[in-house]
């Protein structure tokens, strides 16, 4: 069985977990492909 490696990004306003959110989520597979991408130009 191969293993397959995916890689979590997240955009935040800030640190602080009580005062600012996330704005930007995407996961990428470990060839490269982005599989989820919320950014919007």
């Amino acid at each position: 069985m191969t293993e397959r490696l995916f890689y979590l990004d997240t955009e935040t306003t800030g640190i602080s977990s009580q005062s600012h959110t996330i704005v930007e989520i995407a996961i990428v597979d470990d060839s490269g492909r982005a599989l989820l991408n919320t950014h919007h130009d």
